[in-house]
């Protein structure tokens, strides 16, 4: 009887894990898009893309009436430097603005037509107000060339076709200052609100003034829902708030805490607000709408988005992308589908924090999931608070631990298939999270197409986790005798700085704790390694890195308790720097006064430059579908979304032909872009352009450390700076530390 009880037992734990394994197979494997997963289906159409001639574009203002928003664009217009040099020259003949008016309940674009009321005059619409008869009077300021004043002008506005149907006259008191008109609103009764800093003046619709007001904390913006008006009032720290004004006591001194202004309207007498990426009924707290649950293109909304709710199941929605110099409007209308379009292909995950402020990236995933034919992509933000530089201890800094350690569960546990923006993170590879890329990319990564020394700095041992996408490359400022990418060793470091004492005093204000974090920023993935999930120390090479640092920083007793956000100095003066773009090495080399040049910091294998990772991805060792994880990894690196990391700076490219790209349009906008002094402080040359690509070749050393355990260096070297104990003491303490730190990570 007892042989049988324990049989059964047996027998039933076999089933229960079965049944468990069972359900993780299914989550893992068969995880595909069912026909009642929510998704709203978007119809996108473009407000506004700026022509080819113009140089800048911005929006100057934005308004929200009802399901009518205004756009107004400022813009300004390429001039060559033969026209610019010319005597006939005027600047403001090359400026102009645009205003735009959408219907977010009829995903209609308007463009107001004021040609014939402002000829040759400069003008931008200020504001727009809906009158009770559902008209739109539009105030414009508009600049005199002659006198340099500023004056209102008011035009009744036909929305269907933009055209001014005529201008409108309002008699505003003396002392009024109308020049600096800031605002104008009109509320359900026809009551028109004029308002400037210190100022708020309100006549009825018989054209009667019914308000004065004059309060020097009054900054001179009004919104207008729900039926209410509320201007805006300065407070302690520069801080706006909104007030109602209220025409019966004469006064705004109600706070509008309750009323929706601006970025949420809606049609269907509910009250909604916009909480991050979503949309959430305030008086319930559901969300009704997510742009994560939708197929629209993510980086054109995410960013700055205003939004109409028609009901909970259509939205208008118009999105603000401005990058660099130029800005895109784009307007959205989003219905929920009854089933989903996408039914019966595989869902991946793809991971990482703070992913939707990544444009480029939202941009690829709408990409993929368009042209896939059998996987779907689906964001698993993990949104966390910035940091705040300097200070270590904040909450938002804990939050970020908690939520890595969060998402390298989740990897491991294949609940998320391609992880983002891998340099923000610490793992160690050997713990089997992720995939080994080098085979799946074999043939893929050449070296007339991509700079395989950026990629292939990233390989452990023959593996290769990480793929960077872009990179910024970093190394200490040396003159001509010293070549390109050239590494000497800690007694050759120590000898050159002796011989340049400029270089050497310069290097010298950096505190002994931020040289840790230069020096280990190259070394760590060669200090520590791990055999049989045991950590090694390199003591030899961790205390030519304690000792460099002790003789040549500056001591204090004081050390930051985790490792600095950034490895180098970004300063063009700077002993040690960073190379982010095309633009950095020519404005570097031009502040130091001759082309750039770089030596590497030592380090153990002494190779070559510093690589950190600006963007990168990986694939998680656990991912059901690595086939379709791979082609969304060589989306990434194929040429459209590494122009886009060109085109607008954010890292150097590992294509050659998208570092090509930030080459040539550094030479296109000196050609003719009034912009281009705001970003280049000298004109690009055949030698910054060859200067830029040694570098990027002499790349070889990837950088990177795990914050945890320089935290730990940091406390117990500052011990050995204080002379209270060896070196070889301290490298014993550390030692010890952090073997127990990794014991405690594989537990």
């Amino acid at each position: 009887m007892k042989s049988l009880k324990i049989m059964s037992l047996v027998l039933l734990m076999v089933f229960l894990l079965a049944i468990i394994s069972s359900c993780k197979t299914s989550n893992q494997k068969d995880r595909t898009v069912a026909s009642t997963d929510p998704i709203f289906v978007a119809t996108e159409k473009v407000i506004f893309l700026p022509d080819a001639n113009v140089s800048l574009s911005q929006v100057s203002n934005i308004r929200q009436n009802g399901d009518v928003v205004l756009v107004n664009i400022q813009m300004m217009y390429e001039v060559d430097e033969e026209t610019r040099n010319s005597s006939g020259y005027n600047p403001l003949d090359y400026i102009g603005e645009k205003s735009i008016v959408y219907s977010l309940s009829n995903n209609t674009v308007t463009a107001f037509d004021t040609a014939d009321v402002f000829p040759d005059a400069i003008s931008m619409c200020q504001s727009i107000a809906i009158r009770p008869d559902g008209m739109a009077e539009a105030m414009f300021l508009v600049f005199d060339e002659s006198t340099y004043d500023m004056s209102a002008h008011w035009l009744l506005m036909n929305l269907s076709s933009g055209a001014a149907e005529k201008e409108l006259f309002y008699p505003l008191p003396e002392d009024f200052p109308s020049g600096d008109m800031m605002a104008f609103e009109i509320d359900e009764k026809g009551n028109r609100y004029f308002c400037t800093e210190g100022v708020l003046v309100v006549y009825d619709s018989e054209g009667r003034l019914i308000l004065n007001l004059k309060d020097p904390q009054i900054s001179g913006f009004l919104l207008f829902a729900d039926g209410k008006v509320a201007l805006s009032k300065e407070s302690e720290g520069n801080r706006l708030n909104y007030y109602i004004v209220d025409l019966e006591r004469g006064n705004a001194d109600e706070e509008a805490k309750d009323v929706q202004f601006g970025q949420v309207a809606s049609q269907d007498g509910s009250k909604y607000s916009a909480v991050g990426e979503t949309i959430v009924a305030d008086e319930s707290g559901e969300e009704i709408f997510s742009w994560l649950n939708s197929d629209a293109d993510l980086s054109h909304y995410l960013k700055r988005s205003y939004y109409h709710v028609i009901n909970p199941d259509t939205i208008s929605a118009i999105g603000i992308v401005e990058e660099g110099n130029q800005c895109r409007v784009y307007g959205c209308s989003l219905i929920r589908a009854k089933e989903n379009p996408y039914t019966g292909k595989n869902i991946l995950y793809l991971g990482g924090m703070n992913l939707t402020s990544d444009m480029e990236l939202m941009s690829a995933v709408y990409e993929y999931n368009l042209f896939s034919d059998n996987a779907y992509l689906k964001i698993k933000n993990y949104a966390y608070d910035e940091p705040v530089e300097g200070d270590e201890s904040s909450q938002s800094h804990q939050q970020f631990l908690d939520i890595q350690k969060q998402l390298l569960s989740d990897v491991k546990n294949g609940n998320v298939d391609i992880v983002a923006n891998m340099a923000h993170y610490n793992w160690f590879s050997d713990n089997d999270a992720l995939m080994d890329l080098s085979q799946s990319l074999e043939g893929f990564i050449n070296e007339q197409v991509y700079y395989e020394n950026l990629i292939y700095a990233f390989r452990e041992k023959d593996k290769l986790f990480q793929i960077p996408l872009s990179v910024s490359i970093n190394g200490l400022v040396v003159g001509d005798d010293v070549g390109i990418g050239e590494v000497m060793n800690w007694e050759e470091t120590a000898d050159y700085f002796s011989k340049n004492v400029d270089v050497y005093s310069s290097l010298s204000r950096y505190p002994q704790h931020v040289w840790i974090d230069y020096l280990m920023a190259g070394s760590s993935q060669d200090i520590f390694s791990m055999s049989d999930k045991s950590l090694i120390v390199d003591r030899e090479e961790l205390a030519n890195v304690i000792c460099f640092s002790q003789e040549n920083g500056k001591y204090s007793d004081t050390w930051s308790e985790s490792s600095l956000i950034r490895t180098v100095s970004m300063g063009s003066d700077d002993p040690i720097v960073s190379i982010q773009n095309y633009a950095d090495l020519i404005n570097i080399s031009y502040y130091q006064g001759r082309l750039l040049s770089l030596a590497g910091l030592p380090s153990l294998n002494n190779q070559g430059l510093g690589i950190t990772s600006f963007s990168s991805v990986a694939v998680s060792s656990q991912c059901a579908k690595p086939e379709a994880a791979i082609d969304f990894v060589k989306l990434l690196l194929a040429s459209e979304y590494q122009n886009k990391i060109a085109s607008n700076n954010k890292g150097i490219p590992v294509k050659r032909d998208s570092v090509e790209l930030q080459i040539n349009n550094a030479i296109k906008m000196s050609e003719s872009d009034a912009m281009f002094s705001y970003y280049y402080s000298t004109k690009p040359t055949d030698a910054y352009a060859a200067r830029y690509r040694e570098i990027i070749e002499a790349a070889l050393q990837r950088n990177g450390y795990n914050p945890e355990i320089i935290s730990i260096i940091h406390e117990e070297s500052s011990i050995f700076f204080a002379g209270q104990k060896s070196v070889d003491d301290v490298i014993t303490v550390i030692e010890s530390r952090i073997s127990t730190l990794f014991k405690e990570k594989f537990s």
